[in-house]
């Protein structure tokens, strides 16, 4: 929601944004249904399928006259996949845009019930606690629903200096999710001094791109795993649970 609000202030320059929500009802589950609409530049119809790939804005011109980095509709999406809900938009170029996404709802008391031949249930992680080390916000806001809906609970470094105070003042972190390209303190030299005072806490190093000695670089300054953006929910809660539950 403050994704597309903050959208729907940057490319509006006059009229009006609304937001709101109602219920639906599709396939027999209920849905919370929200809006976001403003007078905008609005989307040529042609872009409407690319407007949430990961870097992609209307056009350069949009992109110098507004700022931004391009991710925002992506995490946006992301977000709400994680939910389990889906995301969409109406849009005429010059008159402004609709930005419609779902959440499934349950009523207070409803329970979901083990359907036969499900997998069996994986170790819990509930009540442990991950250290996300993230200068960009929105990607710790990503991170932060994904690990909540395990029962971890997250906590924030924006650098790696803070990473380090907090992990020498909090004996409760269990596991580090190490972000290596970050201002202050890098990532690298951040778990090289970690590990000098907590040498058995799990380091989950990450970076933005899959770049060819990344992984070698990681594990030689002391990370215990490795993990490559965009970050796959399944792949880092098997990685999370492989180091926490063993």
């Amino acid at each position: 929601m403050l994704n597309l609000l903050n959208n729907a202030l940057k490319f509006t320059d006059k009229g009006e944004i609304e937001f709101g929500y109602e219920t639906k009802t599709h396939n027999n589950q209920t849905l919370l249904q929200f809006y976001i609409r403003d007078t905008g530049i609005g989307i040529p119809k042609e872009k409407q399928t690319l407007i949430f790939d990961l870097f992609r804005q209307v056009d350069d011109t949009h992109t110098r006259r507004h700022g931004g980095t391009g991710i925002g509709l992506s995490i946006a999406k992301k977000l709400t996949e994680l939910l389990g809900g889906t995301i969409w938009l109406e849009s005429d170029e010059g008159t402004g845009s609709i930005f419609y996404f779902t959440i499934p709802f349950e009523k207070s008391g409803e329970t979901r019930k083990s359907m036969p031949g499900q997998p069996a249930k994986k170790p819990s992680l509930k009540g442990k606690t991950v250290l996300i080390v993230e200068d960009v916000e929105s990607s710790f806001d990503f991170l932060d629903v994904l690990l909540k809906k395990s029962g971890i609970e997250p906590v924030w470094a924006k650098d790696g200096k803070e990473a380090i105070e907090l992990c020498r003042e909090n004996s409760n972190i269990d596991l580090v999710l190490m972000d290596i390209n970050m201002p202050v303190l890098n990532g690298y030299d951040a778990t090289k001094k970690i590990k000098k005072f907590r040498p058995k806490l799990p380091i989950i190093s990450q970076t933005a791109y899959a770049v060819a000695g990344d992984r070698e670089k990681s594990l030689a300054a002391g990370c215990d795993d490795y993990i490559a953006k965009p970050i796959k929910q399944e792949l880092l809660m098997e990685k999370i649970g492989k180091w926490l539950c063993c």
